[in-house]
């Protein structure tokens, strides 16, 4: 087996479509968005994998450093909309299962 490493999951997609390599890994909620769920040429397989070392430490928000306003409120809507069961709903219909807990 050979690895190939991109710089960019878009060089990598296009060379699975075209058939220049046999498999991508990449960050799973990127794949499925941005090709699996609406496009018969891509699917997922296997199951998700959460590597630290590989992806650092999860999704997040950037924000300016050192704009602690904007970080109370996207922490105080994060949790609000978790606990109302709206988090659940967006993540299922974007990404076809709850990515907050991978």
């Amino acid at each position: 087996m050979t690895v190939q490493e991109y710089d960019q999951v878009n060089d990598a997609a296009l060379d699975l479509k075209s058939g220049r390599v046999d498999a991508v890994f990449a960050d799973e909620n990127q794949l499925y968005f941005a090709y699996a769920k609406d496009n018969p040429d891509y699917k997922l397989a296997g199951e998700g994998k959460f590597i630290p070392e590989y992806f650092g430490g999860g999704q997040g928000f950037v924000l300016r450093k050192g704009d602690e306003k904007w970080a109370k409120q996207m922490r105080t809507a994060l949790d609000l909309i978790v606990k109302n069961g709206k988090y659940d709903e967006i993540s299922k219909k974007y990404f076809g299962r709850n990515i907050l807990n991978n």
